[in-house]
């Protein structure tokens, strides 16, 4: 597994075409998404909306650049925001404590069929979907998938982030990278709000709410 320092991240992002910038961009949306969340929200309210505004701002950051949506339809449920020659999808997910660090992370939730079947076509394998299923996953042929996976650290007030090239799956939690571009920790203290953002209201204690809580939306 080739993992890639902070001094050589840019350089492995300018081989898939992103801008350093576009990362940190979705990196501060999603930590404004964090501050959203109150004690009144539902418990998995705070990891679905840094999923949600992730996905959003990834889109909002690449799209203009050519990027396209897959539609989740055709793409067995997944959010996927892939480059104009279909060659490269990005899927937004949570991960654990290991991202950005060089433990090898994981993924925080399970995942289900359609993510087993995105590996597969990055190992070069056929990945056999049941014919009972409704999964379609006829948008995703001959795509490589990548993971920007996050990870908030309350202890050392940061967030981490990754982009990594998954390449296996255990116990339906993907956990094995063949590639792994570690990008520049935020810190949570003073962050700024994003642009797009300064005209909300947002109500937030700070970051002292645990984020380990399980949603059910599997992100």
């Amino acid at each position: 597994m080739k993992s890639a320092n902070h001094s050589k991240s840019d350089i492995a992002l300018e081989d898939l075409e992103i801008e350093p910038s576009d990362l940190r961009h979705v990196s501060e949306n999603i930590i404004h998404a964090q501050r959203k969340a109150t004690d009144n929200h539902p418990n998995n309210f705070k990891g679905t909306i840094m999923w949600h505004d992730g996905v959003k701002s990834l889109r909002d950051q690449l799209i203009p650049k050519g990027w396209i949506r897959i539609p989740e339809v055709h793409a067995g449920g997944k959010s996927l925001t892939v480059n104009s020659d279909r060659s490269i999808a990005i899927d937004v997910s949570a991960g654990n404590q290991f991202v950005g660090t060089n433990a090898e992370p994981s993924t925080k939730n399970t995942k289900g069929s359609s993510t087993e079947f995105l590996i597969s076509a990055n190992q070069g394998e056929l990945f056999e979907i049941n014919e009972d299923s409704c999964i379609d996953m006829t948008e995703t042929d001959g795509v490589q998938t990548w993971m920007f996976l996050y990870f908030f650290d309350l202890k050392k007030q940061e967030l981490r982030t990754e982009l990594s090239l998954p390449d296996k799956m255990v116990n339906h939690v993907v956990k094995g990278w063949r590639e792994r571009i570690i990008l520049e920790p935020i810190s949570l203290v003073n962050q700024a709000v994003p642009e797009e953002h300064k005209k909300e209201t947002v109500f937030t204690s700070g970051f002292d709410v645990e984020i380990s809580l399980k949603d059910e939306t599997g992100v």
